[in-house]
C-alpha cells in the first residue's frame, strides 16, 4: 500500500490524529515590468518627499529683500605657508650626516611646499594642472626598501601591482600608464639618499581603475634613518615615453606635496602610506591621501551633507510661504489669504574644473527632493575644492544673485559649506549696504570643522552656527536665528555663544532647595 494523507510521523499517524489542513501561501508569477518599477519609484519619492518637509518646521524672515542659500565649495586653505626662514610651518629640521636634512629623507624642503598629514586628503587639481606625475621614494637604510603601486577596481578587486618584477603596466590600448624604475639597494653614499621613482600617466589609466594604494616592504629587518614620499610634476614626456628599468631622469617639474614616513617605515614589515583614488562624482579628479592614520577609506562623497542641507532649508524657507497651510479642512482662504511669496535665490561659488580663478554660479531647485538633491550633484562635479577667500567667494555670490548694489537689501544669509570659515568683511558690508540692520547670518558646517577651532569662530551678531552632521541642524539654525532677532536679551551675542545657550537650555538643573531654573531666553 502506498503512502497516502492518512499516513506519516509523529502524532495522526494511521489517521487516528487531528486533521491535517494544507496551506498554500499565494505568490505572484508574473514578472516584475517597468511599469510596476516606474510605481514603485514614484511611490518611494512622495514618501521621501513627505519625509523632507516635515524634517524642519518653516524659516521665516521678515526683512525685506532675498533670501540668500549660498553653497561655497571650497576647503580650507592647505596647510602649505612658509614659516620663518622660508621653512613650512611646524615642520623641525632634523639634521644627518654633514647637515643633511632629514626632515623628508634629503629632498629639498622648499618654502611653500605642502606636506600632508595622517588622514589629510588633498584634490590634485588643487595644486597641478599636470596629469603626468613621478612618485619618488627617497630614503636612508643599507638595505633594500620595496616600492609598489597596486590598483583596484570599485569593488576592491586587484588589477595589477607595479614594483620591482612588473615595471612596466599598459592600459587596454597598450600604452603605458605606470613605469618603475631600476632597483636600487641603501642609499650611495651618507649625503644622497636612495631614489625610486614610479612614472604614472593619469588620464592613461584605464577607467576600471578606481584607486591605488602606495606601499612599502623590508624584508631585510634593517631599519631605514628617514624615508619620504613625494609627488612632482613631469614636464619630460611621463611614463608613455619611458620603458621599465630605466635610470631616474630629470621630470623638469616642481615637487606638490611631499610627506614623512619614517616613523611608519622603521616599525618593519608592510606599510600602506599613501592612496590615490577618484573622485566618486568626477572620476576625472583623483584624489591624494595619506593613509598613515590608519583609517578605511570612504567612496561616500564628503558633500553630501551639504546637499541634504541645503535642500532641507529651501523647502523650510519656502514653506514659509503658506503659513496656514494644513490648518483646518480644505485648507480654505485664509490659508490664501496668508500666503506671501518668497523669494529665495541659491548660488554656488568655488573653483570650476580647470579654472584660473573662482566663480559663483545660479542653481535652481524645484523643492521636488530627490530631483533636487541629483541636481546639487550635478552641478558640485564640476567643481574643484581649491581654496578661495570666503570676503571674496561672499562677494562672488551677492553680485551673482543681484545683491551688491549700493541700495541691495538682503533678507537672510545662510552658507552651506565643509567649514566654519566666516566673510567678517563683506558680512559687514552687506549689513551697511543694508542701512546698519544686521539681517540674520548662518553657516551649516557639513564636516564639523566648527567643533575643531570654536574658540577661534569671529565674533557676528545676529548670527548661527550649526554641525550639519546633526539631523536636527536646520531646526536648531531656525531657532537660534528667530530668538536673537525677536529677544532683546540676547541682542548683540554673537553666534557661537547663542549655540552653547541653546544646548544649555535642554540640560538639567540641579538648584539649590530643589527649585529647577527656568530658563526661557532660548526656549525652543
Amino acid at each position: 500500500k502506498g503512502k497516502g494523507k492518512g499516513k506519516g510521523k509523529g502524532k495522526g499517524k494511521g489517521g487516528d490524529g487531528p486533521v491535517r489542513i494544507d496551506k498554500w501561501l499565494p505568490v505572484a508569477l508574473h514578472p516584475v515590468s517597468a511599469e510596476l518599477l516606474a510605481e514603485f519609484k514614484t511611490t518611494f519619492d512622495t514618501a521621501i518627499q513627505v519625509a523632507a518637509s516635515c524634517s524642519a518646521e518653516p524659516i521665516s524672515f521678515e526683512g525685506p529683500g532675498p533670501v540668500v542659500l549660498w553653497m561655497d565649495l571650497t576647503n580650507p586653505p592647505l596647510d602649505n605657508d612658509p614659516g620663518e626662514g622660508g621653512e613650512s610651518k611646524g615642520a623641525e629640521k632634523k639634521e644627518g650626516p654633514a647637515g643633511v636634512d632629514m626632515r623628508l629623507a634629503g629632498l629639498p624642503h622648499t618654502p611653500g611646499l605642502l606636506t600632508t598629514k595622517p588622514g589629510q586628503e588633498v584634490e590634485l587639481e588643487e595644486i597641478t594642472t599636470h596629469r603626468s606625475v613621478n612618485l619618488e621614494l627617497r630614503y636612508f637604510c643599507q638595505g633594500f626598501i620595496d616600492y609598489n603601486i597596486q590598483a583596484f577596481d570599485i569593488a576592491g578587486k586587484g588589477l595589477w601591482n607595479s614594483t620591482w618584477n612588473n615595471t612596466q603596466v599598459t592600459n587596454k590600448d597598450g600604452k603605458n600608464c605606470c613605469v618603475h624604475c631600476r632597483d636600487i639597494g641603501g642609499n650611495p653614499s651618507p649625503t644622497e639618499p636612495a631614489l625610486r621613482t614610479m612614472h604614472l600617466d593619469l588620464d592613461g589609466l584605464d577607467q576600471d581603475v578606481f584607486s591605488m594604494m602606495i606601499t612599502s616592504q623590508m624584508f631585510s629587518g634593517t631599519r631605514p634613518t628617514a624615508v619620504s614620499i613625494a609627488v612632482r610634476e613631469c614636464h619630460n614626456g611621463g611614463a608613455c615615453g619611458l620603458l621599465g628599468n630605466h635610470q631616474p631622469h630629470e621630470c623638469n617639474g616642481k615637487v606638490i606635496l611631499a610627506q614623512d614616513i619614517s616613523a611608519a617605515m622603521k616599525e618593519g614589515g608592510t606599510t600602506i602610506y599613501a592612496a590615490l583614488y577618484r573622485d566618486v562624482n568626477d572620476p576625472s579628479t583623483w584624489i591624494f591621501r595619506n593613509t598613515l592614520d590608519a583609517a578605511n577609506l570612504s567612496t561616500m562623497d564628503a558633500s553630501r551633507v551639504g546637499y541634504v542641507r541645503l535642500c532641507q532649508l529651501y523647502q523650510a524657507i519656502k514653506a514659509a510661504e503658506n503659513p496656514g497651510k494644513g490648518k483646518g479642512k480644505g485648507g480654505g482662504s485664509a490659508g490664501e489669504a496668508d500666503k506671501k511669496e518668497v523669494d529665495v535665490r541659491i548660488v554656488m561659488t568655488g573653483f570650476k574644473k580647470k579654472a584660473v580663478a573662482p566663480s559663483a554660479e545660479i542653481l535652481k531647485l524645484t523643492g521636488k527632493y530627490v530631483d533636487d538633491l541629483e541636481t546639487v550633484r550635478k552641478l558640485r562635479s564640476t567643481y574643484s575644492g581649491k581654496a578661495v577667500d570666503p570676503d571674496a567667494s561672499l562677494r562672488l555670490a551677492l553680485k551673482a544673485v543681484g545683491c551688491d548694489g549700493s541700495s541691495a537689501v538682503v533678507a537672510g544669509l545662510i552658507r552651506i559649506a565643509n567649514n566654519a570659515y566666516t566673510p567678517v568683511a563683506e558680512l559687514a558690508a552687506a549689513r551697511k549696504r543694508a542701512g546698519g540692520r544686521p539681517f540674520p547670518y548662518g553657516t551649516v558646517d557639513g564636516r564639523g570643522h566648527m567643533l575643531n577651532a570654536f574658540a577661534e569662530l569671529p565674533a557676528v551678531e545676529c548670527s548661527a552656527f550649526v554641525p550639519g552632521q546633526v539631523e536636527s541642524c536646520v531646526t536648531i539654525m531656525r531657532n537660534i536665528l528667530s530668538a536673537s532677532a525677536s529677544t532683546d536679551a540676547v541682542a548683540g551675542i554673537d553666534g557661537h555663544e547663542l549655540l552653547v545657550r541653546y544646548v544649555d537650555s535642554f540640560l538639567p538643573r540641579n538648584v539649590a532647595g530643589g527649585a529647577q531654573e527656568d530658563d526661557t531666553e532660548m526656549a525652543s
